[in-house]
């Protein structure tokens, strides 16, 4: 993953007052990943948020402050309040009075992140082991 610490942020202005500012925390840096991207987003009051996926990616948004509403559920969700977008899944947020700000996890396509190789805590330790005794050979 590439990670970024900056303040950078891309705003996005849509109809009227609706706002939306994005925030990328990290990239996919590597195929290794089932991860694509980490984003914080802020939306104004009101504001209508369409992500769209791409190729398949699939997203978590998770609330942290202020009340968003989606297109598939009645009740607003709170901070702490999870959305799943799944593959071939359209959701609209809807921000409330007070605008929202959420986490936003996109994952990739299942097709690559299966034909990813195994990588549990086990396989990661025994890479190191093997990496370490190749650097004390001469």
């Amino acid at each position: 993953m590439i990670v970024h610490d900056g303040p950078s942020s891309a705003v996005l202005f849509g109809p009227g007052e609706e706002r939306a500012t994005v925030r990328c925390l990290a990239r996919r840096g590597m195929l290794h990943s089932e991860c694509e991207a980490f984003d914080e987003v802020e939306l104004a009051p009101g504001t209508r948020w369409e992500p769209a996926g791409v190729g398949g990616t699939e997203t978590v948004w998770y609330v942290l402050t202020g009340t968003v509403r989606t297109d598939r559920r009645p009740v607003p969700l709170t901070a702490g309040g999870l959305v799943l977008a799944p593959h071939g899944g359209a959701t609209t947020l809807t921000a409330g009075r007070k605008g929202a700000r959420l986490l936003c996890l996109t994952l990739g396509p299942a097709s690559v992140t299966r034909a990813l190789p195994a990588r549990t805590p086990s396989t990661a330790r025994d890479s190191l082991s093997s990496h370490n005794s190749r650097k004390d050979q001469p």
